[in-house]
């Protein structure tokens, strides 16, 4: 970026937080002063002056002249003013903020850093708006080593700008270096960054990678209870995110973990329709896969509460292009626990480097796709045919949980 762009990126936000936060200190200082707003702007700055010299620790009088201290009208050293503000006010964010933009506006980025750095911790308003410009200082050679140790230090602000660079940075390269570094710190890696950093991963289908990291951040009592599947008997309260179950509900249909007789551990998912006049494309129940290539079976036990409709069934699919790999029989009608299983081959294809296990409407026309009732999964178990257990497979057979 050009130096006049970076200064126009630089100016459009501190500009703003300054009418805010300068105007409100400078306010503060008229009210506390007893000058009205009448007085020209040169004779307020004059008594500033004066009722700095009286007090020489007046932060407000100080910063109403460093504002002034450009005009014509007022014989400042801007550079002395500026060293008595950082004295005085090492952690006001009016003070700092203008001291910023001074900084700034003499090409010392790093000490403009630094003292955006106290209004970005002390002033959560402040942040969004600095975001575009602490992203641009990412990648600008002067200040970057700086804003690397933000990574190991993670001030406040950091969280809000981590989203920020995995959203809007288009180098991954520079995201992976930040999450590194963040992650040597000796503050833990909180999980809502891990999941900020998995989510960019998979934007930018690195599939070995998001669900190495994702992987990272699991308990490991799920760990120790999870196969190729995640979560297959629906015991864990995460959701929504990265390699878990997705469970999407909507005004139509209810989706949750719930109790219920039959079932296997604390939970089983249920689902619950309740528009049955309406036709519905239902693919709200997913998960994402990294498989290697291989033949696999999927089994789990279902049973069937009054489901109408044209039914629904797990479909298995490349994750790039969408290919369907395998489906299991349609669901619907009425029944108590039963068995389910169906068989699926994951290609060496560069588009089926991932894999999505979708529950799906079962027809393509509308009429197909209005549902009524219910119905609840359990025990979801996913195996390499070659390697099915002799007491998976009769699980599969008999419906028990052997």
């Amino acid at each position: 970026m050009s130096r006049k762009g970076a200064r126009v990126l630089w100016m459009l936000p501190v500009l703003a937080l300054l009418l805010l936060l300068g105007w409100q200190a400078i306010r503060h200082y008229l009210d506390a002063s007893g000058t009205h707003r009448t007085v020209s702007p040169p004779r307020q700055y004059r008594e500033a002056a004066v009722r700095l010299i009286r007090d020489p620790l007046d932060l407000q009088a100080a910063l109403v002249l460093f504002h002034g201290s450009s005009a014509s009208t007022v014989a400042v050293d801007r550079q002395q003013l500026a060293s008595h503000l950082e004295r005085i006010g090492p952690a006001y964010s009016p003070a700092r903020l203008a001291l910023a933009d001074f900084r700034a506006q003499q090409g010392d980025a790093i000490r403009a850093l630094e003292a955006l750095n106290v209004v970005l911790v002390r002033n959560k308003a402040a942040r969004t708006p600095l975001l575009p410009l602490l992203h641009h200082w990412a990648g600008e050679a002067q200040v970057a080593p700086r804003m690397q140790a933000f990574a190991q230090e993670a001030p406040a602000w950091w969280p809000a700008f981590f989203e920020y660079l995995c959203e809007h940075e288009t180098d991954l390269a520079v995201v992976r270096d930040f999450y590194r570094r963040r992650l040597a710190a000796s503050l833990p890696l909180s999980g809502w960054e891990r999941s900020r950093y998995v989510n960019r991963l998979i934007r930018d289908e690195q599939w070995q990678e998001a669900w190495l990291v994702w992987r990272s951040g699991v308990p490991l009592a799920e760990l120790e209870r999870n196969g190729l599947l995640q979560d297959g008997g629906f015991e864990s309260d995460s959701s929504n995110q990265g390699f878990y179950w997705h469970l999407l509900p909507t005004t139509d249909f209810d989706i949750r973990r719930d109790i219920t007789y039959g079932m296997e551990g604390r939970r089983a998912l249920h689902i619950l329709f309740r528009s049955p006049d309406r036709s519905l494309a239902f693919n709200h129940v997913w998960q994402r896969l990294v498989l290697p290539p291989d033949t696999y079976v999927l089994g789990m036990h279902y049973r069937l509460d009054d489901l109408g409709g044209g039914g629904l069934v797990w479909r298995m699919r490349c994750m790039s292009d969408g290919r369907v790999l395998g489906t299991s029989m349609p669901l619907q009608g009425h029944g108590d626990w039963e068995a389910l299983q169906f068989t699926f081959t994951v290609p060496r294809a560069p588009a089926c480097q991932a894999q999505l296990l979708r529950l799906e409407a079962a027809g393509e026309y509308p009429h197909e796709r209005v549902f009524s009732g219910g119905l609840w999964f359990d025990e979801l178990v996913l195996a390499p045919k070659s390697h099915l257990t002799t007491a998976v497979a009769r699980a599969f057979r008999s419906g028990q949980g052997e």
